[in-house]
């Protein structure tokens, strides 16, 4: 076989493997994992079923090549833009880490619209928590990170936890749920990202700031409460039972002398 056809063969199945992934990527995003079987996906793309488990032996490893093939665009984007930051605010950092996330979702296609219904999907799953920790966690640290010397109130502990609050607007804000249409009433729309782009970063620099002022809060140490002495009327009432209790054993000893007594007279 010469070069050529080598080349061909190699391509073919480079874009065989992107079609099964794009059909994979769509229908995931549509109605979930479990709903989707291997044989949807061949059916979406127009390929042959041997051909998906000639690529991903299994629908777990076709599963984590969807979400790995765009983290890594992703994660490429949001270090680059980190790195060319210099003693930032916080809305910079922010910037710097969704603004990445933003540009491709306006200019990248419609992959990357499922893309963000698919992240948000996994991201609130107990499930998938190993999976998005294994392409998204170290570029998360690093933002915390910074997220902290924008901040420097911020206890690692806060930090984590706004990280996470952080991310989770960001599933609401990319994955164009319908939201926004519902409790707006139709004057608003989950489609238009950049509207709620803006609204995001302010919302969640106010979240993080407010944590951080929590930290700078001094604490009041309460003093301990101190045992009351029992009430007056209190005391009287225990007295009073106590020498009624004394006087009645009192009188049960003198009855069971009472009765040695006469058990001896009667001896």
């Amino acid at each position: 076989m010469t070069k050529t056809g080598v080349a061909t063969i190699v391509g073919n199945a480079a874009d065989t493997k992107e079609k099964l992934l794009d059909a994979a990527e769509g229908l995931f995003a549509e109605v979930g994992y479990d709903a989707v079987s291997m044989r949807d996906v061949a059916k979406q793309s127009g390929t042959l079923l041997g051909l998906i488990t000639y690529h991903f032996k299994t629908k777990e490893a076709l599963f984590e090549e969807v979400i790995a093939r765009r983290a890594g665009e992703l994660n490429r984007r949001r270090r680059e833009a980190l790195a060319r930051l210099v003693n930032p605010s916080l809305e910079e950092v922010l910037e710097a880490f969704q603004r990445p996330y933003l540009d491709l979702m306006l200019t990248g296609g419609e992959g990357w619209h499922s893309y963000g219904r698919l992240i948000a999907q996994i991201g609130q799953a107990q499930r998938w928590a190993k999976l998005s920790g294994r392409h998204f966690s170290k570029l998360g640290h690093t933002v915390i990170s910074m997220i902290m010397e924008a901040e420097p109130q911020l206890t690692r502990p806060r930090a984590v936890h706004g990280y996470v609050h952080l991310v989770s607007v960001m599933f609401g804000v990319f994955a164009d749920s319908g939201l926004l249409d519902i409790f707006s009433d139709g004057s608003l729309h989950s489609t238009d990202i950049s509207a709620a782009y803006n609204s995001m970063i302010g919302f969640v620099a106010g979240g993080l700031r407010a944590l951080a002022a929590e930290e700078s809060k001094p604490r009041v140490v309460r003093p301990k409460k101190r045992l009351r002495r029992a009430a007056p009327s209190l005391r009287i009432a225990r007295e009073s039972n106590a020498t009624f209790n004394s006087r009645r054993c009192e009188l049960v000893l003198a009855f069971e002398l009472d009765d040695c007594l006469n058990i001896e007279r009667i001896c």
